[in-house]
């Protein structure tokens, strides 16, 4: 979900890990040569959404053959496609679980998410979160709890991923 902490997780995991980090919404940005809220306001959700996944498609074929660490955007999963890919391309998918109320704590004053532009971004929030959660888990190899500092979430990853002794 948007507000989970993708990219700043993203980020000091790829560096601990001396991955690359790649993040979805930025290429996407920097592909269309403007925001996604300006995205948004010229093509709507589903021209984002085309874009978004012709750049998860691309992000999938490079991830099988580099270290890579993708943070995608928070609706990727909305696509069955997307989904599709997600799964076929057998990598480690970790859901950033955050429950809504974090989430809009986060959010609150966040003015670039034009899906929370609207006089109830916390119902929102919610109702997003209602309807994706259940896709999040579909396609997540993994599933990790965001409540406190990114940095504790990235020591979690850390854990999860690192191989065991007694294995």
């Amino acid at each position: 979900m948007m507000g989970a902490g993708k990219t700043t997780i993203g980020r000091r995991l790829a560096a601990d890990l001396r991955a690359q980090f790649f993040d979805m919404d930025s290429q996407i940005e920097l592909l269309a040569g403007v925001d996604i809220p300006e995205i948004f306001a010229r093509e709507g959700e589903s021209g984002f959404r085309a874009r978004e996944s012709r750049v998860l498609q691309q992000c999938l074929a490079t991830a099988q053959n580099v270290g890579l660490i993708v943070s995608t955007g928070g609706g990727v999963v909305t696509q069955a496609t997307n989904r599709d890919l997600l799964r076929a391309a057998g990598l480690r998918t970790i859901y950033l679980h955050a429950h809504p109320s974090l989430l809009f704590t986060r959010l609150q004053h966040d003015r670039k998410r034009p899906l929370l532009q609207n006089d109830d971004p916390r119902g929102t929030i919610e109702r997003l979160y209602a309807s994706r959660d259940a896709l999040y888990r579909e396609v997540a190899t993994d599933i990790i709890d965001v409540q406190g500092r990114p940095q504790h979430t990235v020591k979690c990853i850390l854990q999860l991923i690192s191989p065991r002794a007694d294995s």
